[in-house]
């Protein structure tokens, strides 16, 4: 039935096809595996929204998972699905073979995984997922939460021709400063708890890599911002202040939430005083002053690449 209904919606877009060799996957997920040419074998979940038109490019935000976690955690957890939904946004989620991102000091050494170059995955990705769905090319994002958005980081660094925008939770800069090296100015949108208990904020922590404030720093000299941060917003807990007048009409946002812990604001709290309970981990506590995700998408969907 789901079959037929895409082949009957390819049907009606008819001329209007912006992919005419790509047959429109249905609603919902759909699950693919990579061998990739890094030694490691992924899977990923292509999530097609409800409010895509058939044939019709669509930006795709792809979201890395948190170590030790997965897709099913991340969606039971945030509204992702829903806000994604709203946006007319197809999901791209990976899937690590060993729950982690190799993103320098973190995180793949934690867990004794093999060491890997993760960009070959990730472009092995967005070819396979290009040959599968009708994507606007210049508007594919980078996001994720922990491990990762220290990889998000990583792919700002190494892969801004082809992320259009990076949105990284909870996370900062895990590779060393100097292999930084982006091709253009990114946007890029950042959250982080000031009471991490892992990812350091005015000094680095348990992930290494550099504190929260050089963080913000380093991506204000990527992208050639001028000036000073303007405070942008202040609810509750939650202060982002905005880096402007960058490059190329480019702007680093960066969100600090006093007293936050380890956590996405906005999550389903597990516990009214760890945001995530799972394993005995205290990460901290967490706050829904602002909602990361709606935020983060917000970000993202407003660029494309030039």
């Amino acid at each position: 039935a789901g079959a037929a209904g895409a082949a009957g919606a390819a049907g009606a877009a008819g001329a209007a096809n912006d992919c005419p060799g790509i047959t429109p996957l249905s609603p919902g997920d759909h699950n693919y595996t990579i061998m990739s040419a890094n030694g490691l074998t992924y899977q990923y979940i292509l999530t097609i929204p409800k409010s895509i038109t058939p044939g019709k490019k669509a930006p795709v935000d792809v979201i890395w998972h948190a170590l030790d976690s997965s897709p099913m955690e991340a969606r039971s957890l945030t509204p992702i699905d829903s806000v994604h939904e709203a946006a007319g946004a197809i999901t791209v989620f990976p899937i690590s073979p060993d729950m982690s991102w190799d993103a320098g000091s973190c995180c793949t050494t934690t867990v004794g995984g093999k060491r890997r170059d993760e960009t070959v995955f990730a472009k092995e990705l967005i070819k396979d997922f290009e040959s599968k769905v009708c994507v606007d090319t210049k508007r594919i994002y980078t996001s994720g939460f922990s491990n990762g958005g220290m990889i998000t980081q990583v792919f700002a660094c190494k892969m801004a021709d082809v992320f259009a925008a990076a949105a990284a939770m909870g996370s900062t800069l895990t590779i060393p400063v100097d292999q930084c090296m982006p091709s253009r100015p990114i946007p890029i949108f950042l959250i982080n708890g000031t009471a991490d208990p892992l990812v350091g904020y005015n000094s680095p922590g348990l992930a290494g890599g550099i504190s929260v404030p050089q963080d913000v720093q380093q991506w204000a000299t990527f992208d050639m911002c001028t000036g000073m941060p303007m405070q942008t917003l202040m609810k509750g807990a939650a202060t982002c202040n905005t880096y402007s007048q960058c490059a190329a009409g480019t702007i680093v946002e960066a969100c600090a939430v006093q007293g936050m812990g380890h956590c996405m604001p906005g999550m389903k709290a597990e516990s009214a005083t760890n945001c995530l309970t799972k394993n005995g981990i205290p990460l901290g506590m967490p706050n829904n002053d602002i909602d990361g995700i709606q935020m983060s998408t917000d970000f993202l969907m407003k660029y494309s690449l030039p």
